[in-house]
């Protein structure tokens, strides 16, 4: 039975509110109908937004028409544009081309998951997602802002749920689309639950149909809504933690289970009017749902969840209002439709009213009670009836002109109505200071609600109320733990109250023993030994006994004598046992022999060997050559023959003497380019053979002439012809040739002149010559270079 219960807040009268008034002490009593600061159900679900990577080819080409390729409904005669007409365009025709291509691309993705067997992509964290936008250059921003409308204006894709996807790619581009409830993920699941909402569609279109006006049809959808339905206030108090099973955010949780929250309320009603024909749009606030619908040219407010009264009791205080109504009407009103800032511009005004409600006045003086009547609307007509009928249909109805006196005793309940235009109709007031009775229907058990009816005693209005099943009052049965050769039971438990088994035991089969290896003892050759057995680790049960080895003796080895050395002690032969390492036979040390020294000398130091072991030690030091020099090493050829002069130090820094101490000899020419190498060869008290080496490199050359040229130049040199076989030249941009050098080889000693271009134009460029002889060494071929020529500069021309 439905019943919703609100937290109130501090009342507050306002406009198109019943209320009694008494004289004297200007005290008031509010009906049911007053509007104030009550806390009303709120409950939409702000978005949750996550970021996915996602390969490349992850996304939907949206360009190939491949819809209708995949098998339709298996409804006979659903396809997408039996579904488009439950959407609106409302926002979609405000915006600019391209968020206009995102949002059909969206809606393309959005109508294969609803008239298809495709399943959503299942994303890194195992839930499911639609497939991604291709090449959309859409920014972020507005990406964001065209999901947002488009999820609020096309309530038939009923499986999206409140997470929005950042799905970004390689080449940084992203793609914003939205998650989808995981019971719908799998596309064979989806078509059957698309059958069940369509049927529950179809089921109200038939009724709606029935009305004659589009006045009649909206109301028939606002109350066919508030009757299957009631507010989850259990979802939002656990702060929407069972929202995958719950669905508030989607026309699914009323078309198809009997609980929702605002976003529900507002979507279905966007979604039946909108199919039926009527303009309606969903709008939301930073934490609220409702619509804006347009009915002869005139846009409207209407709030399903806060007519939601409970009990099935439709009420229309939010039914068909201007926006300065629910500014007004109280402060808690404002804050709550107050729209979310990326609906502005967008959003239609509704600035007309069907009609206000009035209000009920009632004075008490000697004369008896008098009634006043009035209505902000003062348009509007204020219809009455005193036999609790309805005064928008009652035949009973009267036309309130002016006050009269009240006979509460013989007419205890007054209902009044305001109409306009004799068409738009206000919601009804009733002036009855209510005086309920509780009384128990049904008591609640273990497992069964019971009931509790509310009636007032003065009109007999009556409301019912849900006792909460008690639940059962468990008492566990203990486990009994099975044993080896014993079966036990399971834990198990029963209502202490109704005796009813909650969790039923069962036998635990004897878990049989759990055999142990008792492992071997090996028989020692002194100590007994004990074959291998076996007990159960559970019970201790000997499995199988273990039975005594007896000792084995020892087995003798030899242990061979050990020959003495120059510094190690040898051994006897002796022996011991093979098993257990006992020591039969003692082995006696025999000592050592001592080396058999011959001295030598090697490399400044005075050694000796063992003539047994081969040992080697140093035992002394002796004078050695320490240094060779040349007193030149590079010779300019001049025609004439060259030769260094030597100097060689031993050890102790003492110069040594050539014929006395070393000989030299002196390699042949010694004239041309090349690359000589001198012998030095140790006598007397000195030993080795040294070899030095030291050029003569051929004769320099100086530039000439450089000239500049268009983006080139060209460099000129002296010709040096006798012992050269070429030149180097080398140019850069840097004085100091450190970098961006380039060199240039010219292999004819009778060419004198090169002609350097493509280079930058009016650039200074740095030159230099030098001349090179290749000569062979050790048989290959080498290149000697002589110093360079003094640095040239030129700059080139433009």
């Amino acid at each position: 039975m439905k019943r919703t219960k609100f937290k109130t807040g501090i009342l507050a009268v306002v406009f198109c509110s019943l209320t009694f008034l008494f004289s004297g002490d200007g005290n008031s009593i509010y009906a049911d109908e007053i509007l104030t600061d009550t806390e009303l159900p709120v409950g939409r679900f702000s978005f949750e937004e996550k970021t996915e990577e996602a390969d490349d080819e992850d996304y939907e080409s949206v360009e190939e028409d491949d819809v209708a390729e995949q098998s339709l409904l298996r409804m006979t005669g659903i396809s997408a544009d039996d579904w488009e007409k439950y959407g609106s365009d409302y926002f979609y025709e405000q915006l600019s081309d391209e968020e206009k291509k995102y949002w059909d691309d969206l809606d393309a993705i959005c109508a294969k998951y609803l008239t298809t067997e495709t399943d959503a992509v299942t994303t890194n964290t195992g839930t499911y997602r639609m497939k991604a936008i291709s090449g959309s250059t859409l920014e972020k921003e507005k990406q964001k802002k065209v999901l947002r409308m488009f999820r609020y204006s096309k309530p038939q894709y009923y499986f999206l749920n409140a997470t929005i996807y950042t799905i970004t790619y390689s080449d940084k581009k992203v793609s914003m689309i939205f998650g989808i409830y995981p019971a719908f993920g799998k596309g064979a699941d989806r078509m059957e639950e698309t059958e069940k909402v369509k049927a529950q569609v179809d089921t109200w279109q038939k009724q709606i149909d029935e009305c004659s006006t589009e006045d009649e049809k909206v109301q028939t959808i606002h109350d066919l809504i508030i009757q299957k339905v009631e507010y989850n206030h259990d979802l939002v108090n656990s702060d929407f933690a069972t929202e995958n099973t719950e669905y508030s955010q989607s026309v699914y949780s009323v078309l198809c289970t009997n609980k929702t929250v605002c976003a529900g309320y507002a979507q279905t009603f966007e979604m039946m009017c909108n199919g039926t024909g009527i303009d309606t749009v969903a709008v939301t606030s930073f934490d609220h749902e409702w619509n804006k619908i347009k009915l002869e040219n005139s846009w409207y407010n209407v709030d399903c969840t806060w007519d939601d009264n409970g009990s099935d009791n439709v009420g229309y205080t939010y039914f068909l209002r201007n926006d300065d109504y629910y500014d007004t009407s109280s402060s808690y009103s404002k804050k709550h439709h107050a729209e979310e800032s990326y609906w502005e511009g967008y959003l239609p005004a509704t600035e007309m009213d069907s009609v206000g409600s009035p209000w009920i006045s009632m004075n008490e003086n000697a004369s008896g009670s008098k009634i006043g009547m009035s209505c902000y609307n003062k348009e509007a007509e204020i219809y009455y009836t005193t036999d609790k009928s309805n005064p928008v249909t009652s035949g009973t109805r009267m036309l309130y002109q002016s006050d009269f006196l009240w006979n509460s005793s013989e007419y205890p309940v007054i209902k009044a109505a305001a109409m306009e235009d004799g068409k738009h109709n206000s919601a009804v007031v009733t002036k009855c200071l209510h005086n309920y009775n509780a009384s128990i229907l049904a008591d609640a058990a273990c497992e069964k609600a019971g009931t509790r009816e509310y009636t007032c005693t003065i009109c007999g209005n009556s409301y019912m109320e849900e006792i909460p099943a008690t639940g059962h009052t468990v008492e566990i049965d203990p486990e009994v733990a099975a044993a080896c050769e014993t079966a036990g039971i399971t834990e198990g438990s029963h209502c202490r109250v109704c005796g009813k088994v909650l969790v039923e035991q069962t036998v635990i089969p004897a878990t049989g023993h759990t055999p142990v290896t008792d492992d071997a003892v090996a028989a020692a050759c002194e100590t007994t030994g004990l074959t291998e057995g076996s007990h159960c680790s559970v019970c201790g049960k000997v499995l199988t006994e273990q039975t005594v080895i007896p000792a084995a003796g020892h087995v003798p080895v030899t242990d061979a004598a050990v020959e003495t050395a120059c510094e190690t002690t040898g051994l006897t032969e002796g022996n011991h046992c093979s098993v257990c390492g006992k020591v039969l036979t003692a082995q006696n040390v025999i000592p050592a022999t001592g080396h058999q020294w011959n001295e030598y000398k090697e490399s400044g130091k005075i050694k000796r060997k063992c003539s047994v072991c081969g040992k080697t030690e140093t035992v002394g030091t002796y004078l050695d050559v320490k240094k060779i020099q040349l007193s030149k090493t590079t010779y300019a050829y001049d025609g004439k023959a060259h030769m260094p002069t030597i100097k060689v130090t031993n050890t102790a820094g003492k110069k040594l003497k050539e014929g006395t101490d070393y000989k030299v000899k002196k390699p042949s020419g010694r004239k041309n380019a090349g690359i000589y190498t001198v012998t030095i060869e140790m006598k007397g008290d000195y030993t080795g053979k040294y070899q030095k080496t030291f050029r003569i490199i051929p004769k320099g050359t100086a530039i000439s002439s450089v000239k500049a040229k268009k983006k080139a130049f060209s460099v000129s040199w002296k010709k040096q012809a006798k012992q050269t076989s070429g030149y180097q030249i080398q140019y850069a941009v840097d004085a100091k040739f450190k970098k961006s050098v380039v060199a240039k080889n010219v292999n004819n000693t009778k060419k004198v002149k090169l002609d350097v271009s493509k280079l930058k134009a009016k650039k200074k460029y740095y030159i230099r010559v030098r001349t090179y002889k290749t000569v062979k060494v050790n048989g290959k071929s080498k290149k000697i270079y002589s110093g360079w020529s003094k640095v040239k500069a030129v700059t080139t021309k433009k």
